[in-house]
């Protein structure tokens, strides 16, 4: 179910023929209907005609929004998908097609007895809403990442769909809540009561993105309280939160008041790894990403993709691996129950993916149970200091995959700065020199970031060996 679902003006009626006791009959004297007043998409509703006396004739008619003619019993719509046959005093109704057009429909029953009649009316309202989900925050902000939807086709994929982080009771973030997912509500007409259903209590919802005190969305078992969209308002952001301790996936649903029909529908699952980006020396994330960090450009790949994927500054690195990029991880392992680290950088940064997976390798017993899933150096180049310009050819400690691109420095293209080959790195046996391919012939340690074939490589290898 998609949130591009919208009510239709298009409404199939369908009557359920009920077959009456004999009774005395005599002049009609009043009529009423009973039954819901909404109806949302793939929602069915059924209207009941009650006539005093009993035993005359129902004749039922449409308008939407002007009068539609109605013959004796029969009544059809302007839009010729849509069809009526009348029979008895009974209507079910049920919402199909979305339209962008909406507005409330408003049926008439006549009631005929003995050459007399009367009528009444009942309005139904055709309600819509839809749930947006965002890809994640990174410390408090989106930035350097773009605020990114989740696509409408994946919302209910529990790999594709809205990834959420454990948020574990130690992890403090101290530059900003930025555990909860960022989901936004839609609803017309303004002032319609909608509701969440969520399939788990580890499910939590704010209706602050940052959990502020007492604004937490109240439940009563499944269901949440009616959804506080303001006087007129049509749109609502809340905060999703992931308030177990363990891994899982859990949907959430949105439902009209009244209805049994779900508007739209999210499955969230949690984060299982974490993805750490580093730039070359100079190389700042940014937003929007720079064309020519190539690390970034995957950084910007993977994240759309819908892994948890954070972007830092090489120098974010020190050269014993200790750093905001090593807290980051350790909190994500202790806190958030992720057992899947992938790193990989550009020259300084490839050198800093080497410290950092040394120094995770050292404390491991430490930190946690994980594993170093994937790692990559492009030109890795060693990070001692801003001005270490020694080749990285060490392998990174344990890392289940490595891939390794470089090229042979000159002293007029790129004063003498290159990385090189690396036993055990992929492609076998220590890499790829791209100046040996057809594509990377004449390379510099300024462009070898640069090129598609390098960084579809880094990407279509990560994406089979790295848990969502």
């Amino acid at each position: 179910m998609t949130s591009d679902r919208r009510l239709s003006t298009c409404l199939v009626l369908a009557f359920i023929l009920v077959v009456n006791t004999p009774w005395a009959r005599g002049p009609a004297s009043s009529v009423s209907i009973s039954g819901p007043s909404v109806v949302a998409v793939d929602d069915t509703i059924e209207l009941v005609a009650q006539g005093s006396p009993a035993g005359g004739t129902y004749l039922w008619e449409l308008e939407r929004p002007s009068r539609v003619p109605v013959t004796r019993g029969h009544a059809r719509l302007m839009d010729a998908r849509a069809r009526v046959r009348t029979n008895g005093n009974r209507l079910v109704l049920t919402g199909i097609s979305p339209s962008a057009a909406l507005d409330d429909v408003r049926i008439r029953v006549r009631y005929e007895l003995a050459g007399s009649s009367c009528e009444t009316t009942h309005t139904v309202t055709c309600v819509t809403g839809s749930l947006t989900a965002y890809r994640p925050m990174n410390r408090g902000a989106y930035f350097p990442f773009t605020r990114t939807p989740v696509a409408d086709g994946d919302e209910e994929s529990a790999t594709l769909g809205p990834g959420i982080r454990i948020n574990g009771n130690g992890d403090t973030d101290p530059a900003g809540e930025d555990d909860l997912i960022e989901v936004v509500v839609r609803a017309t007409p303004a002032n319609t009561g909608f509701v969440l259903r969520r399939s788990s209590p580890d499910l939590a919802v704010w209706t602050s993105p940052a959990a502020t005190p007492g604004t937490e969305l109240a439940f009563s078992g499944d269901t949440s309280a009616v959804l506080p969209f303001g006087a007129g308002a049509t749109q609502l952001s809340l905060g999703v939160e992931w308030a177990g301790t363990g891994h899982g996936t859990a949907g959430l649903e949105l439902l009209s008041v009244g209805s049994s029909a779900t508007a739209d529908r999210l499955v969230f699952h949690t984060f299982q790894s974490i993805t750490l980006a580093l730039g070359g020396e100079d190389q700042v994330p940014m937003e929007p990403v720079d064309p020519n960090h190539g690390t970034f450009v995957v950084a910007i790949a993977l994240y759309e993709l819908g892994y948890d994927v954070q972007m830092f500054d090489e120098d974010n690195v020190g050269p014993d691996g200790l750093g905001s990029v090593y807290d980051e991880i350790v909190t994500a392992v202790r806190d958030r129950g992720v057992d899947e680290v992938a790193i990989y950088g550009y020259s300084h940064g490839g050198g800093s993916t080497y410290d950092l997976s040394e120094r995770l390798d050292i404390d491991r017993a430490g930190i946690g149970t994980f594993n170093i899933a994937f790692t990559s150096y492009v030109d890795g180049v060693g990070n001692n200091s801003d001005t270490d310009t020694s080749m990285e050819l060490r392998f990174p400690p344990t890392s289940a995959f490595h891939a390794n691109h470089y090229q042979v420095g000159t002293l007029t293209g790129d004063f003498f700065i290159d990385g090189g080959p690396v036993p055990g790195s992929n492609p076998p046996p220590s890499g790829l020199n791209v100046e040996t391919t057809a594509w990377g012939a004449g390379a510099t340690h300024f462009l070898v970031d640069d090129y598609v074939e390098v960084r579809d490589y880094i990407e279509q290898n990560f994406l089979p060996r790295v848990t969502r």
